[in-house]
């Protein structure tokens, strides 16, 4: 997060970014066999 005034409503932990909406949707379109489609809680499966 670059905006100063938003960084102590987002965690510590979290990235925030903006992307424009239809790049948003070309991205979550492509989720499926990406890291964001592993089970980060078993760290074998990566």
């Amino acid at each position: 997060m670059f905006d100063i005034m938003c960084r102590n409503f987002i965690p510590e932990d979290m990235v925030a970014f903006s992307v424009p909406s239809n790049r948003f949707i070309e991205m979550a379109n492509n989720i499926e066999g990406s890291f964001l489609d592993k089970n980060f809680k078993n760290l074998t499966s990566l």
